[in-house]
């Protein structure tokens, strides 16, 4: 994956486009946050699908760090800022619903209107040019995260 590659795989996911943005997973995709694991393209598919009804999603690229191809293995690393807009009220009741259909959570609950920004570090695992695993960090930056994005230009 190089850095055009992963604009295209951001403005899938920031759309959302989800056929465009499965183009770029193997079919036994994990995305880790934390101890929590969301695996598969059917488990990401059911977890967005309902989460992007009630909270839209943006996310702005402050770095891109491209690793070498190794026997068909590759690690890349991102920067990213996202901002959270409540387009409906995603409540406690909500939440769980969802952790408990999809097996995995979303950390808060959003009413409508409110806006939520967070910093962080994702590293992609590509087996083959495929993504195979990614995980991200959540970072708390000096002075928040919405700094950041108001500092960013969009792509």
């Amino acid at each position: 994956m190089n850095i055009d590659d992963y604009r295209k795989y951001l403005r899938a996911f920031v759309k959302p486009d989800y056929d465009a943005l499965h183009e770029f997973f193997s079919e036994d995709v994990k995305l880790q946050v934390k101890d929590r694991i969301l695996q598969s393209k059917a488990g990401l598919r059911a977890f967005y699908d309902t989460f992007h009804q009630y909270v839209r999603e943006e996310a702005k690229l402050i770095q891109f760090v491209e690793g070498p191809v190794e026997n068909g293995r590759q690690t890349c690393a991102v920067d990213l800022v996202f901002r959270f807009t409540g387009l409906r009220d995603f409540t406690d009741e909500v939440r769980a619903d969802l952790e408990k259909r999809a097996g995995y959570g979303w950390r808060q609950a959003l009413a409508k209107g409110e806006t939520f920004y967070m910093e962080n570090l994702i590293f992609y695992d590509l087996v083959d040019g495929k993504v195979d695993r990614v995980r991200a960090a959540v970072t708390q930056p000096p002075g928040g995260a919405k700094q950041i994005w108001d500092a960013t230009p969009e792509a």
